[in-house]
């Protein structure tokens, strides 16, 4: 069928499961996503792309997919033997998508991961793809540290500092264990780039 003349705009969503898809599809301004848990999320895309039928002719458009997560690797180093799971919380980031690309319904996700006790050599990682927080409520950041057969946490501590997640930036938390302490430190990716490292990050 051809369409008539007139303006359009042809949103594009990928990886998106059908449970977070929410309202009128051909509504304009009245879909939006909803986060999945981080245990059953893919990497997020999206594209909006605007484009005018005014001839009887074939166009052919082009666009790119932008993430619209932002990414979090959690890096821990020298992790001591005696630490068989590790689980990550992300406090105030938000659930949910709408018109205009608002961020929206704040909440906490989690992330329990067994360590399959590595060297103190070999850091050991967790990847967490999440939409921002609101500006004005930044997300803060809760470890937890477990031994084997304990359903209960050994260690467990909120780092009172601002952690900067946004859309389609990489934000790195290094966790480093030295003499008996850990040590926390935060750093924003900002020259990362989706285009030319997105395909090479894993979320889940």
């Amino acid at each position: 069928n051809k369409l008539p003349f007139g303006n359009y705009k042809l949103m594009l969503i990928g990886n998106a499961p059908a449970a977070a898809l929410q309202g009128d599809y051909h509504q304009w301004g009245d879909l939006k996503l909803l986060y999945s848990a981080p245990d059953h999320t893919n990497d997020l895309f999206a594209a909006l792309l605007p484009f005018t039928v005014d001839c009887n002719c074939t166009t052919h458009l082009q666009t790119k997919l932008r993430r619209l997560l932002g990414v979090v690797k959690c890096e821990f180093k020298n992790l001591p033997q005696e630490v068989s799971e590790v689980e990550v919380i992300l406090h105030h980031v938000n659930s949910r998508l709408e018109k205009g690309g608002s961020y929206t319904q704040p909440t906490s996700i989690s992330k329990r991961v067994a360590t399959g006790n590595p060297s103190s050599s070999d850091p050991f990682d967790i990847l967490l793809g999440t939409f921002p927080p609101d500006p004005s409520t930044p997300a803060a950041y809760e470890l937890k540290l477990y031994t084997p057969g304990k359903e209960a946490p050994f260690f467990s501590q909120i780092i009172s500092e601002r952690i900067p997640i946004y859309r389609n930036q990489l934000t790195e938390m290094i966790t480093e264990i030295s003499d008996g302490k850990i040590h926390f430190m935060i750093r924003l990716d900002t020259d990362w780039d989706d285009y030319i490292d997105g395909g090479e990050i894993e979320i889940n």
